[in-house]
């Protein structure tokens, strides 16, 4: 976005002018204004003219920046999705043809009332982070006290607010300034911009249509990073993750029954077309069958946790977990997916294993499969010690007691399945 000439003028119409020409003047002023925002106010340009303002001495930073995260959660985030939304309604090519001149006294008022929000975001943002780097974050493990200031949840906030809401809600201004252009209604340095052909119009209006979507994902993905419960949060991730676990078992569904497609609409890859031609080994076989029970026993885990028998109860702001335990917790999901992608690739080595190789070993199979089971005891004594004492005893959910029943047994069967598969793995050699 870059108008070749800057052509911002007073609103007021000038004197002697066509009703074309003074359409076209209120117009070009309320380009420019588009442009400015998203020159003044793109977040890329935010480091640029950095204020650190808890630089001052005997400034507490911590009430401050919870006076941020408060006037981000209940004024500055729901006033910038109302703004962006009354522009995208604005920024209407049926609209802008059938009432030119009361749509852009709208737009600009709508334009003034942006600009302040658009800074106040941006100082809320030189408070949240005053020396933000694009450096992977240090989580504490010992933060438990700092409830919404814990890094987990201010370095996690990063992305939903600036990538997600507020790079999102620049480009509709953006887009708008775009569509004034394809609509010839903008005047450049060589004259009046020519106004573009039908679709290119309607393209560009359907882009910022995706824009003004996406800005209200953004924000409210942001406010449950301001104010939702940790444990919320920490999944944030977790619904990919599962669905690739359920790849990965159509994965192992077409390593153990390589003439059967049990899913038409997924095409399997190269990998699974070579294991079709390829059928598995008995050994490998029986290994890629107990691997099914524990992606399944995984898959449940994540499930259940992050339904809705939990999320919609009123957990508090924090669960007491640290940010590290946060941080490990969070990343549990997309780990296990790791492990198991870790442990298809070395069985397929097995079955293709040929001379010259170095052979895989049972070794390598069991110490993946054991810091799975490390992975999920601990995530189970995370969840038992700081999420189910904090569950409400009422009638409509599940008990306390369930949960711990239920994580007892669950975790049982998971030890039981890592056992048998590591009991498969005895057919091969200890070492290379």
């Amino acid at each position: 976005m870059e108008p070749e000439s800057s052509t911002v003028r007073s609103n007021a119409p000038q004197p002697n002018l066509t009703e074309r020409q003074r359409i076209l003047q209120k117009a070009d002023v309320v380009a420019g204004r588009f442009w400015r925002l998203w020159q003044d106010y793109h977040p890329d340009v935010y480091d640029e003219v950095r204020q650190d303002l808890t630089a001052n001495q005997g400034v507490d930073r911590v009430k401050l920046k919870k006076e941020s995260i408060e006037r981000l959660h209940s004024i500055l985030l729901p006033l910038l999705e109302r703004q962006i939304i009354d522009i995208s309604k604005l920024s209407d090519p049926v609209k802008l043809r059938r009432e030119p001149d009361a749509t852009f006294e709208l737009m600009f008022n709508k334009q003034s009332e942006l600009e302040p929000t658009l800074k106040q975001i941006r100082s809320e943002y030189y408070v949240l982070y005053p020396n933000y780097t694009d450096s992977p974050p240090t989580h504490e493990n010992n933060d438990q006290y700092l409830e919404e200031l814990k890094t987990f949840r201010s370095h996690g906030l990063y992305r939903p607010l600036v990538v997600d809401a507020l790079c999102k809600a620049i480009a509709v201004l953006d887009l708008s300034f775009e569509l004034l252009g394809k609509m010839g209604l903008r005047i450049e340095k060589h004259g009046i911009q020519p106004e573009s052909k039908t679709e290119e119009i309607d393209a560009t209006r359907e882009e910022l249509l995706k824009y003004t979507a996406a800005t209200r994902e953004g924000i409210k993905s942001t406010l449950k990073w301001l104010k939702g419960s940790e444990f919320e949060i920490v999944q944030h991730d977790w619904p990919q993750k599962i669905r690739d676990l359920d790849e990965t078992l159509i994965t192992l569904w077409s390593l153990i029954h390589p003439t059967t497609n049990i899913n038409e609409q997924n095409p399997i890859n190269q990998a699974d077309q070579t294991a079709q031609s390829n059928p598995l080994s008995e050994p490998v076989l029986q290994m890629a069958e107990l691997l099914i029970p524990i992606v399944k026993l995984a898959r449940l885990f994540f499930n259940k946790f992050s339904s809705r028998l939990i999320t919609v109860q009123q957990l508090p702001l924090s669960i007491g977990m640290s940010s590290y335990s946060l941080d490990d917790f969070s990343e549990s999901a997309g780990q296990a997916g790791t492990s198991f992608q870790k442990l298809i690739e070395l069985l397929r080595k097995v079955n293709h294993n040929e001379d010259g190789e170095e052979g895989v070993t049972s070794v390598q199979l069991t110490e993946i499969a054991r810091s799975l089971q490390v992975s999920f005891q601990s995530s189970l004594f995370d969840l038992l010690l700081y999420l189910v004492p904090r569950m409400p005893e009422t009638g409509s959910f599940p008990s306390q007691d369930y949960f711990n029943n239920w994580s007892v047994t669950w975790y049982n069967l998971l030890c039981l399945a890592i056992r048998n598969f590591e009991e498969a793995t005895e057919v091969l050699p200890d070492v290379p």
